[in-house]
């Protein structure tokens, strides 16, 4: 008695003989693995770092106009630092409106200790008194997928921290 298994097996190798076959294989095969690539790094949507309110502060908490703050920020890593760039906005909490938006900078590529991450600026010599909110907007692009077509690079905010503008 033959076999099934055997049976497949010399089918198989008959069919290869066909180039039609192989070429039918081929193009079934690859755009399959392609498409597995394409959506495993259109998916890849991790961010690099977690911002966490609770234990973020600005120092110092008052401040005055074109002095130099900064924000000391309570953060989880959740993988390897990908390129990024961070864009920094000034908020009056009062009307909502932007007072101030930092030109785009990288984002920071260095290690991180104690899960805390520093960064400082100065405020603009005219801002208004009051509260203002601190909010970061961020993008990474962490595979060549994102690298090569920026719509889907990792884009996020981090949480608003308060401080207030004295005169």
């Amino acid at each position: 008695m033959v076999k099934p298994t055997s049976i497949i097996i010399a089918d198989i190798k008959e069919l290869w003989q066909i180039k039609i076959f192989r070429v039918r294989i081929f193009f079934a095969i690859v755009p399959t693995i392609a498409a597995a690539v394409f959506g495993f790094l259109a998916a890849d949507n991790t961010h690099p770092f977690d911002y966490i309110a609770e234990g973020s502060y600005i120092k110092p908490p008052t401040g005055r106009p074109g002095e130099q703050v900064t924000v000391s920020w309570s953060v989880r890593q959740n993988r390897s630092i990908c390129p990024g760039v961070v864009t920094r906005q000034l908020i009056d909490v009062n009307t909502k409106e932007v007072v101030a938006m930092y030109d785009p900078v990288l984002a920071t590529r260095g290690p991180v200790t104690n899960n805390r991450l520093n960064i400082s600026f100065a405020m603009p010599k005219t801002i208004p008194t009051g509260w203002i909110g601190y909010r970061a907007n961020l993008e990474y692009t962490c595979n060549w997928l994102q690298q090569a077509f920026p719509s889907f690079a990792i884009r996020y905010q981090a949480p608003m921290l308060l401080f207030k503008v004295q005169e």
